[in-house]
């Protein structure tokens, strides 16, 4: 039993295309472990955040990827109206809880009497 492939003759075994290929999948396994921690911390500061405990950091991390997730950093417009009307609601969400989070209790009480009117 050989370690050389041919076909025809030819041998069609690239070390090269070998090596490069087992290094993409270990560049994969380096990204999946750092995603997996990125995602996991994540998912710990939600946890934390809604069931107490929650630090600075984590109402930060919750507010960020809130942030990411309704689209504050991307624009609301979307070509799609479906798709619009979603970014627009999950825009309303976040900016809901930002105000909520942030706003003095005088200016939030204001905005509050002026949703109801």
């Amino acid at each position: 039993m050989t370690d050389v492939f041919e076909d025809e003759g030819e041998n069609v075994f690239d070390e090269e295309t070998a090596r490069e290929v087992q290094d993409a999948k270990t560049a994969r396994a380096v990204l999946d472990a750092e995603l997996q921690k990125y995602v996991e911390r994540i998912r710990q500061a939600y946890v934390r955040t809604f069931e107490g405990g929650a630090t600075p950091q984590d109402l930060e991390v919750v507010l960020h990827d809130l942030a990411w997730f309704c689209g504050e950093y991307d624009g609301l417009w979307r070509n799609d109206e479906r798709e619009q009307s979603r970014a627009l609601g999950r825009n309303e969400v976040y900016r809901r809880i930002l105000e909520y989070t942030r706003l003095d209790p005088k200016t939030l009480q204001i905005k509050y009497a002026q949703s109801q009117a």
